[in-house]
């Protein structure tokens, strides 16, 4: 942050908002450093800088800060029937409030559940895309959304990842020379 110019020695510095700093992020006022790495989504904020010398004089300059959430990483589709299935990292930012996809640079829409899985020993996130047509190829985005009062934060989107959904195929099964094939019922 900037050096207050004038004024009578010592001067302080002091960072200010409503809502305090992100979780993660820091204000040094020795050294005027703001930064560090959220961990937590923030929608637009103002904060207020201030100098003050030891005479109580003050100058001051407002900015914005809005914290995005984390972008959806590793991201992979697993087709069924008439859906996809989508897996991702879960990732570290606190604050994600809701899922949205995007189906062919189509408009965004909320995945209606997300749950949390344990895959290989890591933390992985599970939602799925139905209403889709099988044997269709589509372009499929996620996305992450902080909702703060009436304001929503979205991440950047993830990587396009191409599902497909497929018809239920009979399982065969083979007892010597015989084949036999069974359907399964699916309960929704």
């Amino acid at each position: 942050m900037p050096e207050a110019e004038g004024g009578s020695p010592p001067i302080t510095y002091s960072l200010t908002s409503a809502v305090g700093l992100p979780s993660g992020m820091t204000f040094d006022s020795s050294t005027r450093q703001f930064g560090g790495h959220p961990d937590t989504s923030q929608p637009e904020t103002e904060y207020t800088y201030r100098a003050t010398d030891s005479a109580g004089a003050t100058v001051s300059m407002t900015f914005t800060v809005t914290v995005k959430p984390v972008r959806p990483a590793n991201v992979m589709s697993y087709g069924g029937h008439q859906k996809v299935t989508l897996t991702w990292d879960e990732p570290v930012d606190t604050g994600v409030d809701k899922w949205q996809v995007s189906v062919n640079n189509g408009n965004w829409r909320d995945l209606a559940s997300v749950m949390e899985v344990i895959h290989s020993g890591s933390a992985k996130l599970m939602g799925v895309v139905t209403g889709l047509s099988n044997d269709t190829s589509y372009g499929i985005r996620l996305r992450a959304v902080a909702v703060e009062g009436s304001e929503a934060v979205e991440s950047n989107p993830s990587n396009s990842v191409n599902g497909r959904p497929v018809a239920n195929s009979a399982p065969t099964i083979s007892i010597g020379n015989s084949r036999s094939t069974r359907r399964r019922r699916r309960l929704m």
